[in-house]
């Protein structure tokens, strides 16, 4: 049974990522109206589905508008060939009038832009027919040569789709070659959010949020043992201030039992910081209690 649905209700890059995951074999049929279009899938990628005839005379013209042709060059080889356009390519190979790779280079291209032009059809149909590249009622071929990557053609389409509806931003897109070689199609322009860039925008959002916290926690974590260096500077300060009172009368002991008992009040520690300064004073309060012993008074009170 074969697959199909409204672009609609989904777009194209859904049913790219439906395709893609479950690796599918086959042929995606997309009709707009009286305009069609096939893209072929296979575990390589996706790739364009054409008339070879009709592909060529459009990549033909495209070559001239971007001068990269002469158009009295083409217009020779079209006279010599009439009608064959795999004939006119090769007649201009020939007389080496264009190179093979520049030749490749804007197929290739011609390719893709055609493919990311699918993403403008909204109100159209779409149907997927498993195995080889070949649909009932419409000839075509592929090249087994040009296979373009799912995700990356997912990703683009978004970003010139974001880019066309930002306001802020200037136009700067140049009009694709399948729109210069099809100028009967109106291009629509997308009403409803694609659910599936959404998520992907919601998603990378998330990421870089919790980028973000990371990075704060990591700063925090290091500016709190910055500080608890800091504090256990002054806890060993303390502990020298508090020697002096050894050797003095009981009393002086509970002053400087006091002082760190303030600073434990007034300092919001860490465990070690705490524990150290928890020391110190307990050392405090066995001397107290032994200097009480000594003088005939009462033992210190046991410690917290």
């Amino acid at each position: 049974m074969a697959l199909k649905g409204e672009l609609a209700s989904g777009g194209l890059a859904a049913v790219f990522q439906m395709l893609a995951l479950n690796g599918k074999k086959g042929l995606l049929s997309i009709a707009a109206g009286d305009d069609w279009r096939g893209l072929y899938f296979e575990p390589r990628g996706i790739t364009l589905f054409y008339d070879e005839e009709a592909y060529l005379d459009q990549l033909l013209d495209a070559l001239v508008a971007k001068e990269l042709l002469k158009s009295d060059a083409l217009a020779d080889a079209r006279q010599e060939h009439p009608g064959d356009s795999i004939g006119t390519v090769d007649a201009i190979l020939d007389e080496g009038e264009l190179t093979e790779d520049v030749f490749q280079d804007v197929f290739e291209s011609q390719m893709r832009e055609q493919i990311l032009d699918l993403f403008n059809w909204h109100d159209a149909h779409w149907e997927f027919i498993e195995g080889g590249p070949s649909i009932e009622g419409k000839d075509g071929v592929i090249n087994e040569n040009f296979f373009q990557d799912p995700d990356e053609i997912a990703n683009e389409a978004a970003r010139r789709l974001a880019a066309k509806d930002s306001p802020s931003q200037e136009k700067t897109a140049k009009t694709p070659l399948s729109a210069l070689t099809r100028p009967g199609k109106a291009k629509q322009s997308a009403k409803d959010p694609d659910p599936v860039e959404m998520e992907r925008s919601a998603r990378q959002r998330s990421i870089l949020m919790s980028f973000a916290i990371l990075i704060c926690l990591c700063v925090l974590g290091g500016l709190y043992i910055l500080y608890d260096s800091y504090v256990m500077k002054l806890v060993t300060q303390l502990e020298y201030q508090a020697r002096p009172y050894l050797s003095a009368e009981p009393k002086e002991f509970r002053k400087a039992i006091a002082v760190y008992q303030d600073f434990l009040k007034q300092h919001p520690l860490s465990f070690s910081a705490r524990k150290l300064v928890r020391e110190e004073v307990n050392k405090l309060e066995d001397a107290w209690m032994i200097e009480d012993m000594k003088h005939g008074n009462r033992p210190a009170p046991n410690k917290r």
